[in-house]
């Protein structure tokens, strides 16, 4: 791993943060950790000159040929088809600009390919020093050819699931069935036969309604390219009908039904429905309410969402929301590992949050959960639209994403510092966290660059002044936003606060309006 020169001051970037500052104390764990975990460090210089990490001819399989030396040679090693996008990547990272993650084939002498997975940085090691990139890459040849299996496996594990919620309603239907034939065996003269037979023929398809509804979650399916949203939520409201819990009502708002989803809407509509099963079981011992809602939105600039940030265009939004018990907020962070569930004991479990999220991701949607205990929880889908025809209605708040903007962050609680820095990174703003407030003070009397401060409400001096006026001296009132956990712990004269708990959105337009003020 590199050293740090922290001597010099550069931009904030990952490498810099507080929670690499405590890793880089046992660098030689970490390094054995990368390799042991199967990821390869490497580091291209301003020179474009390539260094390996000690795992990486194993990992990469490149064999007897070798490692490259150069990002030309290593280009040339890269799939053709993808060699051009890597090509102006490596170039942006080397100008200093951010890429998100990428995979493409690598094809080595011998004629072998794998499939890599890439991270990569910029790095600078000085402020007056070029660019370089920081990176890890690693082997997922093997992990593609699992998620292949587990792709084709994955409707089994809701089978069982499905089966059991709408067992009841069959066992109904076929008694009806079996019924109504007795009456009409017992009595064929009888008046009215065809008062019998129409409800024969009712209960059999809702019978075949039920076991479609079965077939679609256990049966792959041929993606459907260039469905309609209306058509979408059109089947999930039939399947719906047959697996709501007494006591759970199902409202439907269709805004928008002609807009055109693309690519496999069939993984689109089996990831809807299992959000919407997650919801009427969150609800299934107080009963409530599950909203389906479709509408088109647009953003005019990329904002954060829990798979990834959603980039510039228009989508068609989806939410699913319940009037349950909600997720506290102290799990919403776990709530998308794998194998993770807030049920306990036997209950059933099918679909998880991280498959659901693999299925969005493999169709190139977003997702963003927003959620408060006591309140229920809301998901919102977002599916890129080619609709060109769109209405300006519905627009998404802009991003409210900053320019590199100094931003100092102070909390006595770690784990609150660390999520904090991790959010005003992300909305792309430079953190400098603190949890001394000495330490606090001396960076804001020696970088006069600060446009804003987060501060913890109960955040003090030793001699008990609150940290929020000890440094009125060095940044005006209007700069500083006190953070509490309820109304009660914020002083009556800040200027700006916010209340646990808030999301990126509320930070982002906190910030936006203090650093630009």
């Amino acid at each position: 791993m590199p050293e740090l020169d922290h001597s010099k001051a550069a931009p904030w970037s990952w490498w810099r943060s507080r929670r690499f500052q405590r890793l880089v104390e046992e660098n030689e764990r970490l390094r054995a950790c990368v390799e042991l975990s199967g990821w390869v460090h490497y580091r291209i210089g301003a020179d474009r000159a390539m260094r390996w990490g000690r795992n990486a001819a194993e990992a990469l399989a490149s064999g007897e040929h070798g490692l490259p030396a150069s990002l030309e040679q290593w280009l040339q090693r890269i799939d053709p088809a993808h060699r051009d996008a890597a090509r102006n990547r490596y170039e942006a990272v080397l100008m200093g600009h951010p890429r998100a993650a990428s995979e493409f084939p690598v094809r080595h002498a011998e004629g072998s390919e794998v499939i890599c997975e890439d991270i990569a940085q910029p790095l600078r090691p000085g402020s007056a020093a070029p660019w370089e990139v920081e990176g890890l890459i690693r082997n997922t040849t093997l992990l593609k050819a699992l998620q292949e299996e587990v792709k084709h496996a994955r409707p089994v594990v809701s089978v069982g699931r499905i089966a059991s919620m709408i067992a009841h309603d069959l066992a109904n239907v076929l008694s009806i069935i079996h019924g109504q034939s007795r009456l009409l065996a017992a009595s064929p003269k009888q008046d009215n036969p065809g008062r019998l037979t129409s409800a024969i023929m009712a209960a059999a398809e809702r019978g075949r309604q039920l076991c479609q509804q079965i077939l679609f979650v256990a049966r792959p399916r041929t993606g459907r390219d260039g469905a309609r949203s209306g058509e979408l939520v059109g089947e999930l409201r039939t399947m719906l009908a047959g697996l709501a819990q007494p006591g759970v009502t199902i409202e439907v708002y269709v805004e928008r039904a002609e807009l055109v989803v693309p690519g496999n809407s069939s993984r689109l509509l089996q990831a809807l429905l299992n959000l919407c099963i997650n919801a009427m079981e969150a609800m299934k011992d107080s009963g409530g309410a599950l909203s389906l809602r479709c509408s088109q939105t647009r953003n005019d600039a990329p904002f954060p969402s829990a798979l990834g940030i959603v980039p510039v265009g228009r989508y068609a939004c989806f939410e699913v929301s319940d009037t349950g018990p909600g997720i506290p907020q102290q799990l919403l962070g776990r709530i998308f590992e794998p194998g993770y569930s807030t049920k306990e004991g036997d209950a059933p479990r099918g679909l998880g949050l991280a498959i659901i999220a693999s299925v969005l991701t493999e169709v190139g949607a977003f997702m963003d959960i927003d959620s408060k205990p006591g309140a229920g929880t809301l998901f919102r889908v977002y599916v890129p639209t080619p609709d060109p025809a769109a209405a300006p209605e519905n627009v998404l708040r802009p991003a409210r994403l900053g320019r590199g903007e100094s931003v100092l962050i102070m909390d006595f609680n770690e784990e609150s510092l660390l999520r904090l820095e991790d959010m005003v990174a992300a909305l792309g703003y430079e953190p400098n966290a603190f949890s001394d407030c000495e330490e606090a003070i001396r960076s804001l009397k020696g970088h006069a660059g600060y446009k804003a401060a987060l501060v913890a409400g109960n955040a003090t001096l030793g001699d008990g002044t609150p940290f929020y006026q000890a440094i009125a001296h060095y940044l005006p009132a209007f700069k500083i936003v006190l953070l509490g956990r309820s109304a009660q712990g914020i002083p009556a004269a800040a200027v700006s606060a916010l209340i646990e708990p808030f999301n990126h959105s509320d930070l982002g337009a906190v910030l936006a309006k203090v650093v630009n003020s």
